[in-house]
């Protein structure tokens, strides 16, 4: 049985529980910390029914579930990093998964479907899946916002839709991060019952990291009336990165437009993109053609080479880019 959806998956082994679970359990997330998170919640509930281990290897998971235990009727063991297991240990699992012990449940872990899906063909009867690999930004973002405001309900306080939405916003999509700006909110707030958006902007940190994506979605697209002042290469080489990102973007998006390609097809190629953030850079495209994103991926190599080789001061260099991008 196969999950995308976290809050079904979560459903569904919570009605399984404690007398109707399966033998096999992946989480596959690309992000450590949400995945960890996740496995975490699980491992909380059997912690209670079996006998658990936390296991480094395959071998040492298998051979405690094939165990018995002095302690419980039931064994469990935890096991990250399927994705990048080696050989022997995949034929290791494969073997198990066909014939797993009924009083055992296995829990893996994986940042992509890499060896799961192999694994999924040989037990298909005894494995659960949930695969968040395929999900996008907004759902992962409506997901979160699901989960901070059950989080802070469960501290009977109720948090304001635009203190949720101002929250996402400053900081990535982390539920670690998430975790501490929430138990700082909750400080903050004290005795009151409600968590406003100017309790987020007074105390919740911000990222930088988004602040550069957001400025670099700028220059490359306009949108800044003034070049800000920038003139540390810590600062500057990231922005770097993140400019040629957009750059390359917007010369994919001004090929395919240049040879008849739909909006189906375009939405194929950035499947990450959210639809609003895509049809603006469809528009851009359209309004700046190919021979704009050419000349300003020439003009950052020129500032990239610049900055890495000191041939001038970094602030006078990115001007110069700037300047020549005439957005």
């Amino acid at each position: 049985m196969k999950f995308q959806k976290l809050e079904a998956f979560e459903k569904h082994f919570k009605e399984a529980y404690p007398k109707h679970l399966s033998s096999v359990y992946a989480v596959i997330c690309g992000q450590e910390s949400e995945r960890k998170k996740i496995l975490t919640s699980l491992i909380h509930l059997l912690e209670k029914e079996c006998d658990l281990k936390k296991c480094h290897l395959a071998k040492e998971a298998l051979e405690h579930l094939n165990s018995g235990s002095l302690f419980s009727g039931k064994v469990a063991a935890v096991l990250e990093g399927v994705d990048s297991l080696l050989e022997s240990e995949i034929e290791l699992l494969n073997k198990y998964v066909m014939a797993p012990n009924p009083m055992g449940h296995l829990l893996l872990g994986a940042g992509s479907s890499k060896n799961i899906t192999a694994l999924y063909a040989k037990g298909k009867k005894e494995m659960v899946i949930l695969d968040l690999s395929a999900e996008k930004p907004w759902e992962e973002r409506q997901r979160l916002q699901k989960w901070i405001v059950q989080t802070i309900h469960a501290q009977k306080k109720t948090v304001l839709p635009d203190a949720v939405e101002a929250l996402l916003d400053r900081l990535p999509s982390d539920r670690l991060l998430l975790t501490q700006e929430i138990e700082k909110l909750l400080c903050y707030a004290a005795d009151r019952k409600e968590i406003t958006r100017a309790d987020v902007e007074a105390i919740c940190s911000s990222s930088i990291e988004q602040n550069h994506f957001q400025l670099a979605q700028q220059l490359i697209w306009g949108g800044l009336k003034t070049v800000p002042e920038i003139d540390d290469l810590a600062t500057l080489l990231p922005l770097v990165g993140l400019m040629r990102n957009q750059l390359e973007m917007g010369l994919k998006i001004a090929t395919l437009l240049s040879k008849g390609a739909g909006q189906e097809e375009i939405s194929a190629a950035f499947p990450r993109l959210w639809p609003k953030a895509l049809q603006q850079c469809i528009d851009g495209a359209r309004a700046l053609s190919a021979s704009y994103f050419k000349a300003g991926l020439m003009n950052l190599f020129d500032l990239e080479l610049g900055l890495k080789t000191s041939q001038g001061q970094p602030e006078v260099l990115f001007t110069i880019f700037c300047a020549k991008l005439k957005v």
